[in-house]
């Protein structure tokens, strides 16, 4: 019998907590914390004021500014200092600089068209290791700093009527004096505000954020000078730190006028795409000749630059302000809304945290930003003050940055998703081809058209325009009914308890049989929480209803997103594999068919070619998921959600003495009893066997029942909600299905197939070992891990036995055993003896590449079982 654990609890009126909510609220210190919460009836939160709308003609339709000649004159001297600083990175003699020439920004630095060798070392190189190196080149943002004209910059924030206070602001963050320009990579990042110039900034942000996303590549990076990052928490807090440090900047120049950082963020984006297309590509074009293609802007960003993300903002903004020919906006006012929504959003959620307040952590004085990080990455707090403290940071957050009128949200959200609409839809085009020109039309999501643009792509803004319709405002009235239950001491000390009496264990000591009942105390904790949201009297049925639409829609959203980003991600590896054989001056086949291609050679291909392969077994379980969710009807089953059934059945639950259950349970020697956890799990969302046996029957050790699956007991009001909206609810929560197949033993039985495997090609009729190619498979087992966990936590046992391995007790015509980290089969077929060994669970069909037990995934996943299949007799 396949066994599924999956715990759901009724997480839709957390939906948009944080995931340490129960943590998070202000002291109050008359709470005993033993008792239960009791309901309310008025949560007493302030709204925040509306942001302003600074759409209207007032904020934008204003007059050119004069500034002081000297003051200019110095602003222009330091811009020229600075920019000549940059140019020195990239060329020696910078008096020879000339904005009608190309220059390549990469390792060496010459002007392009001089070398083909150097314009090819700029794509990648060889270092002296043999290590494939890319991504040396300078970004966007220094190429058109490098080309810009120090007067012109100053032009364009006197148009805009930005003062002389402010411009000065500006002036001196871009031009400030790096203390560490020459830093080695990966080290001497600065969070302080007043040290570093804005282009240092960018480029140590743009450096972290690689770092944050692919942390286990950093790690396996010679590159890096140092690896001064332990781990992937580490990296989250330097990135959140150097963010911090660079809103902090902007915020010191523009304090309250979110007018004037609007106009001046319209004015400098306006003026990088000047430069790019009317200087950098003209240079380029004059140095290499006409670029060949419908735009040669965007073939330009997308080939040379290679600067996808520039490229479609760029794009958006044209179209959203109405960029004219001479680079002038037409459209100010919804960017104007734009801009200073964002500011003032940011601002607000900036000032919560006060950097001037010290907290004492570990022995070492930090800021109480930084504390919060810290804090931030517990899964439990053995200090109650520790926990205290959290959720006033949490708290505070929810009260004076977040928690704005539903009517403002729609406000901001419009103007965010209209340009955030124009974004994806050029995106959707920019990314093509990828591996085998599997994207021609580009890299939509199609739901019937042809189009790659038309209405038959559903889309990730699209998605989200109907969720914030559908669900948002009940959204908003559950977050407030949580931060009233979390403004309990008791409430938030009860949870603290629980939560660290068993999360403090070890994964052998969870799995005792003793300590089953601290697991059901804390998830009775969480219940409780659920129980006093959906009865507090500010909640309706139909708010429950409104906000489980506004998950669905999120759910869908985010699958859209995630698949769109995963076919980026095939287009960029395919476009650096092309430019890998590029720099080789070969292609694929030559390369592939040579038998004098270096050992250093074929393994930088190897690494490339397998982001591109494990990219592709990610795509195929995020297309499945999503094309399988069935958006639509869960929108249309959602009306039909028994709410009161619900409400009843979580107080039926909460009704049980699960203590006496656990010691009960302790004492019995059944082979078919279950302990505590389980229990409570099956009392809250119950389950039929889908044999209709009972359960001895199905638990029995003559394996009878070895088929039987367990089903949502559809009669529970509760069930029911979690058989329509499984997928929906786990998303909410954090969790990922984690599917392991098993090859069936009639496929087995009939005619092995062999295929290609990772060593090397086999074939059946050579009779040789070979990779058993799973033609038909069935669900072996299901587990769930949190998105935030490694997923080797279902699929290994210690740090080197697999878990989950599948048997075939209860069919004769198969011979199994298991011993250690490997399980056989062996079966006759014939003449001929075969045996099955078991090497590992792997993410694709082609066992090409093991599951990364260390990787965290944020998606259902399906484990494939590889076997070495070799003839014995």
């Amino acid at each position: 019998m396949k066994k599924k654990l999956i715990v759901i609890l009724l997480v839709i009126v957390l939906a948009c907590s944080s995931a340490f909510a129960l943590i998070s609220c202000k002291k109050d210190k008359d709470n005993d914390t033993d008792k239960d919460p009791t309901g309310g009836t008025k949560v007493n939160i302030t709204v925040l004021p509306d942001m302003v709308d600074y759409g209207t003609p007032s904020y934008y339709e204003v007059n050119a500014v004069s500034y002081d000649d000297e003051l200019e004159a110095e602003w222009i001297n330091e811009l020229t200092e600075k920019r000549s600083e940059e140019r020195e990175y990239w060329i020696d003699d910078v008096s020879s600089w000339k904005n009608s020439e190309y220059y390549t920004f990469g390792p060496m630095a010459l002007a392009y068209g001089e070398s083909e060798e150097k314009r090819q070392s700029n794509i990648g190189y060889f270092d002296a290791g043999g290590n494939w190196v890319t991504d040396e080149s300078a970004n966007t943002v220094e190429r058109i700093f490098c080309y810009s004209e120090p007067a012109d910059i100053i032009n364009r924030f006197s148009l805009a009527a930005i003062d002389s206070v402010k411009t000065d602001g500006i002036i001196k963050y871009i031009a400030r004096e790096d203390e560490n320009a020459d830093r080695p990579k990966g080290t001497g990042y600065t969070y302080t505000i007043g040290k570093d110039s804005a282009i240092e900034d960018y480029a140590q942000l743009e450096e972290l954020e690689e770092i944050y996303e692919d942390f286990e590549a950093y790690l396996d990076d010679d590159s890096y000078a140092e690896h001064i990052f332990a781990t992937e928490d580490d990296a989250y807090d330097a990135l959140s730190l150097k963010q911090r440090k660079v809103y902090g900047e902007i915020f010191t120049i523009f304090g309250d006028d979110a007018a004037q950082f609007a106009r001046a963020a319209i004015a400098m984006s306006a003026y990088a795409v000047k430069v790019v297309e009317s200087v950098m590509l003209p240079a380029y074009e004059k140095a290499i000749g006409e670029i060949t293609g419908d735009n040669d802007f965007i073939e330009y960003m997308r080939n040379e630059i290679y600067d996808y993300d520039t490229l479609s903002y760029m794009l958006a903004f044209r179209e959203y302000t109405g960029l004219d020919a001479e680079y002038k906006v037409s459209k100010k006012s919804d960017a104007m809304s734009l801009f200073g929504y964002h500011y003032q959003y940011k601002h607000r959620d900036y000032g919560v945290f006060d950097d001037s307040v010290k907290k004492t952590y570990e022995g070492k004085e930090i800021t109480e930003y930084e504390y919060f990080l810290k804090l931030s990455h517990k899964s439990y707090f053995t200090s109650e003050q520790e926990a205290l403290d959290y959720r006033d940071y949490d708290r505070r957050q929810y009260e004076q940055a977040y928690r704005y009128s539903a009517a403002c949200y729609k406000k901001y959200y419009e103007k965010q998703l209209n340009f955030q609409a124009l974004q994806e839809e050029n995106e959707i085009t920019l990314y093509y081809n990828g591996y085998g020109g599997r994207f021609p039309d580009g890299i939509g999501y199609y739901n019937g058209s042809t189009s790659a643009t038309g209405s038959g792509v559903t889309t990730y803004t699209k998605e989200m325009q109907e969720a914030l319709s559908l669900g948002f405002e009940a959204t908003l009235k559950l977050s407030d009914v949580n931060w009233e239950y979390t403004g309990v001491d008791n409430n938030v000390l009860r949870y603290n308890s629980a939560n660290t009496n068993w999360n403090k264990l070890t994964d052998e000591q969870q799995e005792a049989p003793s300590n089953k009942i601290l697991n059901v105390r804390l998830e009775l904790e969480q219940l409780k929480s659920q129980d006093y949201s959906i009865n507090h009297a500010t909640i309706t049925n139909a708010d429950l209803t409104q906000a489980l639409k506004y998950q669905i829609k999120s759910y869908s959203a985010d699958s859209i997103r995630g698949i769109q980003a995963n076919k980026k991600d095939e287009v960029l590896y395919q476009k650096d594999i092309d430019r890998f054989f590029t720099v080789l001056e070969t292609d694929e086949d030559r390369f592939e068919d040579s038998t004098s291609t270096p050992g250093y050679q074929k393994d930088a291909y190897a690494a490339l070619k397998e982001d591109l392969g494990r990219n592709y077994a990610k795509y195929q379980n995020l297309y499945s998921n999503y094309s399988y969710s069935n958006v639509t009807e869960q929108i249309s089953t959602a009306d039909n959600a028994d709410w009161p059934g619900v409400k009843s059945n979580i107080k039926e639950t909460l009704s049980v003495d699960y203590e006496t259950y656990h010691t009960n349970s302790l004492k019995a020697s059944s082979q078919t009893q279950i302990y505590v956890d389980q229990y409570f799990e099956d009392t809250l969302i119950k389950k039929t066997y889908s044999c209709g046996g009972t359960l001895e029957e199905c638990l029995a050790d003559d394996h009878s029942h070895i088929h039987c699956t367990t089903e949502y007991d559809t009669n529970w009001s509760l069930s029911r909600l979690v058989n329509a909206h499984e997928v929906v609810l786990r998303y909410m929560y954090g969790q990922i299905e984690v599917t392991f197949y098993m090859i069936n033993a009639s496929d087995i039985k009939a005619v092995g197939t062999f295929t290609d495997g990772p060593s090397g090609s086999t074939s059946a009729e050579a009779k040789a070992d070979g990779w058993y190619k799973i033609s038909s498979y069935s669900t072996f087992a299901t587990d769930n891990v949190m998105s935030d966990e490694a997923i080797g936590t279902v699929c290994k046992e210690g740090s080197n036995n697999w878990a989950q391995m599948p048997n075939y007790d209860g069919d004769s015509d198969i011979t199994y055993s298991k011993a250690g980290n490997a399980s056989t089969l062996t079966i006759k077929k014939g003449s001929t003896t075969y045996r099955y060994t078991f090497i590992g669970w792997y993410v694709d069909e082609n066992f090409q590449y093991l599951v990364d037990a260390e990787e965290e995934i944020d998606y259902d996943i399906r484990l494939y079982p590889g076997y070495r299949m070799e003839i014995v007799s």
